[in-house]
């Protein structure tokens, strides 16, 4: 009798998967409808037909070892074979600008499974690749990813921009020129991704259409023009600025090539480009924060209410209109004080890397929240002195209120009448409450006349009516200042409950790539382009792989994950400070991202695969809607 154990049983399901996975795949480019051109937001062929990029990067050959990673434990050929199984039909192959140009000695360790390369240099090496995966059909977008050798990207490194002190621009167009000779006469050598996540670095802030040494603009438009002039079949990959999330200068300055539509644009997207998502897969959960703000906010809803229902109970008084509005400026001064410091916050932040955001976005809110908070400064300044100053009577014309207990004369009706009714104690010298009048002037009871808000909102006399409006001020204005501190803080928490509520969710999330670089999709405009998503990445299925997977989909995108490999060279690590601190030895690491396992074949997550096959149809026929699992908080791993 035949038995299966469990874990038998888990094998076959996990092989099952894989075989049903295998059937589906990108469509292969037909060899015959190439060169690829743009049309709107599109890559199609010559019979404008869509032809979808559904990419893996294959990472190596930037690196120290100058190679494409796997080749120490798999064949060439065979490797190239496994990319197009899994069922992609492009791949992003990434070079330094430094291993072409120097064209190192590749070390045997690092092809230790294909002899034939073994003693070979890295433009050799490089070519094969190219190759091995044009033989399967597979189109290659290649990638120049940095100037120096080593591992990519830091705020703090000087690869933000194309060039750095050692390869100057000249270098990085030499490259290009050199790499687009070399394959021209690849047809399946289909684009040219020009450069990797360009951003500020220390003491350099990176501009478009400025048309300066600091243009990103004008440097992609020289490379791509020398690039047509060798191959004009070729499209030309441009990033988005700010480690590729941000394309919205496109919109006032769109790229122009001297051959018209072979423009690409391209963006990148990891967990921490997406500061909510960020925050709640490493620090707090959202869900937490927003059970928390729903209590507090339930909590200042019934405070506000029992204060509204006391000065209802007090017969609806108020203070006099300048007292009012210095109150009311003063505490709008301050919430705009608090919304400047944010979004100058928000300016210092992203001088660190994205001076554009920085200059175009943070800073003119922050000036202008500064310039209101200054005005209602002063309106409220100007109103204090008109309410809380001694005023003379031929002030009343001009500001009526304040006159109000003005006395004409040596007597004051109005002090009479509360001496003789049934409210004289009125007249009682509480506090710093004055209770003399000098014919003539007015004024104020003084902040000292806590007693009258003590006495009127919750002692003896709250059942009586409100005292003379002087008197009542000082009280009134407390009362006030609790009311306006509860509602700001009601407000401040609704809007951190919204927040929560959407910081992990797809509306979100399609509101920020919308805005940053979606718009890019829109047909019809001068700027219109398609956009790649050249690199995402993940190790655990939770809010941010749904929610980028589900955009992709619905926006119908063509996409590069990132990556193939199983293990990653490491030379060393960024310290919290941006310095560099290298290992002892250069050494492979785990590459937790990674497609495939150590080993180079075997998928590492089933789950990872099946999504991103589902990506490769078009339109796309299956979109994440139910998440199996939000990852909330550091610690909760979610994946299979």
């Amino acid at each position: 009798m035949l038995t299966c154990s469990t874990g038998d049983m888990w094998r076959w399901s996990v092989l099952l998967l894989l075989s049903v996975a295998a059937a589906q795949r990108a469509a292969l480019v037909d060899r015959s409808k190439l060169p690829l051109h743009t049309k709107g937001r599109y890559i199609v062929n010559v019979n404008n037909e869509r032809v979808k990029w559904a990419c893996i990067n294959w990472a190596g050959a930037y690196s120290r070892p100058a190679v494409v990673g796997g080749l120490e434990v798999q064949d060439l050929s065979k490797l190239a074979g496994r990319i197009r199984e899994l069922g992609f039909n492009c791949v992003r192959l990434c070079y330094s600008t430094e291993n072409h140009l120097s064209n190192p000695l590749v070390n045997d360790e690092d092809v230790a499974a294909n002899p034939d390369l073994k003693g070979k240099r890295f433009l050799y090496i490089f070519q094969r690749t190219v190759q091995a995966l044009t033989n399967e059909g597979l189109m290659v977008i290649l990638n120049n990813h940095i100037s120096k050798s080593g591992w990519c990207c830091n705020v703090k490194q000087d690869e933000g921009f194309w060039y750095t002190d050692l390869y100057p621009e000249k270098f990085w167009l030499e490259s290009l020129v050199g790499m687009t000779t070399l394959f021209r006469n690849n047809s399946l050598v289909v684009a040219f991704d020009i450069r990797n996540e360009p951003h500020d670095i220390p003491g350099r802030q990176m501009t478009w259409g400025t048309d300066d040494a600091a243009d990103w603009k004008a440097a992609a438009e020289r490379a791509g023009n020398a690039i047509l002039d060798v191959n004009p079949n070729l499209l030309i990959v441009v990033s988005a600025l700010c480690f590729c999330m941000d394309l919205r200068p496109v919109k006032q300055y769109p790229i122009q090539f001297s051959v018209a539509n072979r423009l690409v644009y391209e963006t990148h997207n990891y967990i921490e480009f997406q500061v909510a998502t960020l925050a709640s897969n490493n620090f707090f959960s959202w869900a937490k924060v927003h059970e928390n703000t729903a209590w507090i906010l339930g909590t200042l809803v019934i405070l506000d209410l029992a204060c509204m229902w006391t000065w209802y109970r007090m017969g609806q008084p108020w203070p006099r209109k300048s007292t009012l509005l210095a109150l009311v400026s003063g505490w709008a001064s301050f919430f705009m004080a608090v919304l400047a410091g944010v979004c100058f916050f928000g300016y210092y932040f992203y001088t660190m890397y994205c001076s554009y955001v920085a200059k175009n976005y943070f800073l003119p809110w922050g000036i202008a929240l500064s310039a209101g908070c200054l005005l209602l400064l002063l309106l409220g300044a100007w109103a204090a002195c008109i309410g809380l100053r001694i005023q003379t009577s031929e002030n009343c014309g001009v500001v009526p209120e304040v006159c109000e207990d003005v006395c004409i004369g040596d007597s004051c009706d109005e002090d009479e009448k509360s001496l003789s009714s049934d409210f004289s104690d009125f007249a009682v010298d509480y506090p710093g409450v004055r209770k003399d009048r000098i014919p003539g002037f007015a004024r104020e009871p003084g902040f000292a006349s806590l007693s009258l808000a003590k006495e009127y909102c919750l002692g003896r006399k709250r059942h009586l009516p409100p005292p003379s409006p002087p008197h009542w001020d000082c009280g009134m204005l407390l009362f006030l200042q609790i009311f306006m501190f509860l509602s700001v803080c009601t407000l401040l928490a609704s809007v951190l409950l919204v927040f929560s509520h959407l910081a992990d969710t797809f509306w979100y999330v399609r509101f920020v790539f919308d805005t940053k670089w979606g718009f890019a999709l829109a047909e019809g405009f001068p700027y219109t382009a398609p956009v790649w998503m050249g690199e995402f990445g993940q190790q655990v299925r939770g809010s941010y792989w749904l929610n980028m997977l589900r955009y992709l989909a619905e926006r119908d995108i063509d996409f590069a994950y990132w990556p193939l490999n199983g293990k990653k060279y490491s030379e060393g690590y960024f310290s919290s400070s941006g310095g560099f601190v290298y290992w002892d030895q250069p050494r492979w690491e785990d590459e937790s991202f990674g497609l495939l396992m150590n080993d180079s074949w075997s998928v590492r997550h089933t789950w990872k695969l099946l999504d991103i096959q589902a990506l490769m149809d078009s339109p796309v026929k299956w979109t994440p809607q139910d998440y199996p699992c939000i990852r909330q908080q550091l610690g909760s791993a979610c994946g299979y």
